[in-house]
């Protein structure tokens, strides 16, 4: 239940939503029904609306974000993600590497699909904004992470570009909530400011977030500490550089060190360039395998024979691939040595990870996949490919709509409409 004085003042001075009183008169029933004095009307409206796709339904609903009953709060959040999520298994979309244990909630489920959980649209300013007060104010914790993991959903770039009237409210929130007393609250929510604040090709990531999540690194929760480096990457935060370099000089073998020099592969400032050929030969796998990753993104050609002896030496199948992964942005190998890693129990997550980076930058560079014999392979490449919010590459999908597969052409008429989805979106 969000404290009614905080929630107060967070009306008043962000402008996050109006009361329910205050929600103009609707012939709609339902609509109406959202105002019910029964906890029990409000919840099973929540749900019907939900269910029923109800788009126009979804400010009043984030209205009930900030409700008095904890079960309508987590009735309005699940709600609100149906309105927006695919009606599929989203325990089978699983986008990158996951966190600790299995999805309990259909906001961490649809959370861990990433953009395959959603198709995207103009998401109202007072969801996202609701949804950021809940995670800081809400006094139980159940809510705050339901309210994280749909904040990660909903206000992701995936969507198309954040209301904004939302960004003020949701930045500070979001940078409150990064010191919450609570130490799961800030594991989420720094695991989840990667996704929401992660910049377009070319722009810069907020600085009060990619500062907040500096602080968070010293955090006393080691969970905090990884996923506010796991985040700074994603956010390629070059403000971070320094602090990473410590923290890899720091902590050395293990997660916090390999969590550190991730962020720093992903920034991959040039300036990086001589810790990660440093750290080629290293014993510890994680640091050759992040290195390598980090070398090929910088574009450093000149340490390719220093990859390519550190491959060879470790025989790990990660390192390896790590380096097809360089060699490709190297512009030494085709996309081919990556794909054949897919389906593989110790390489399909990263791969997905290369494919998913690759496709954001140069989406053409996924077509061969969409040919290859093997139709596991076509799938998931029509899947990444519809992530790649260039509304253009629909036409290389267009060809698949008669695969022998009906796995592949699902997955093809559903990449097609979230390309579509998402030129809409972009430009509401």
């Amino acid at each position: 239940m969000i404290r009614l004085t905080v929630a107060g003042l967070a009306l008043a001075g962000l402008a996050i939503a109006s009361p329910v009183s205050a929600q103009p008169a609707s012939p709609d029933a339902q609509l109406a029904d959202l105002q019910n004095p029964s906890t029990r009307t409000r919840i099973e409206t929540l749900h019907r609306l939900g269910e029923q796709g109800r788009m126009d339904a979804a400010t009043p609903m984030a209205a009930l974000l900030l409700d008095g009953n904890d079960d309508v709060q987590f009735a309005a959040v699940e709600s609100l993600l149906n309105l927006y999520t695919v009606h599929t298994d989203l325990a089978k979309r699983a986008w990158g590497v996951p966190s600790v244990g299995r999805p309990t909630t259909l906001a961490e489920s649809a959370f861990e699909a990433g953009p395959l959980a959603t198709m995207p649209t103009a998401v109202p300013a007072d969801v996202v904004a609701n949804l950021a007060a809940v995670v800081l104010h809400d006094d139980s914790q159940r809510i705050r992470l339901a309210a994280a993991y749909g904040l990660g959903v909903l206000a992701s770039p995936a969507m198309g570009p954040l209301a904004s009237t939302a960004v003020e409210s949701v930045t500070s929130n979001v940078v409150g909530a990064l010191k919450h007393p609570d130490a799961a609250t800030r594991q989420v929510v720094a695991r989840v400011s990667g996704r929401v604040f992660a910049p377009a090709a070319g722009a810069s990531a907020s600085q009060a977030i990619g500062d907040a999540l500096i602080g968070a690194m010293n955090d006393t929760d080691e969970l905090v500490r990884r996923w506010a480096m796991d985040s700074l990457g994603l956010l390629r935060y070059d403000r971070a550089v320094q602090a990473l370099t410590d923290h890899v000089s720091y902590y050395g073998k293990g997660e916090d060190g390999a969590a550190a020099l991730h962020a720093i592969a992903r920034i991959a400032s040039s300036g990086s360039a001589p810790v990660m050929r440093a750290l080629l030969a290293n014993q510890y796998v994680p640091f050759r395998l992040l290195s390598i990753e980090g070398l090929g993104r910088i574009g450093d050609r000149g340490a390719l024979p220093q990859i390519q002896e550190s491959a060879a030496s470790s025989r790990d199948a990660g390192v390896l691939l790590a380096a097809g992964f360089a060699r490709f942005l190297f512009g030494q190998a085709d996309i081919v040595a990556i794909a054949d890693a897919l389906g593989k129990p110790d390489t399909d997550i990263q791969a997905k990870v290369y494919l998913a980076e690759i496709v954001m930058t140069n989406p053409s560079a996924l077509h061969p996949l969409l040919r290859t014999p093997n139709p596991s392979i076509r799938m998931i490449a029509a899947e990444i490919l519809g992530t790649c919010r260039q509304p253009g590459e629909a036409a290389a999908l267009q060809a698949l709509q008669q695969d022998p597969s009906p796995d592949v052409v699902d997955a093809v008429n559903e990449a097609i409409r979230r390309l579509q989805a998402y030129a809409i979106a972009a430009h509401l």
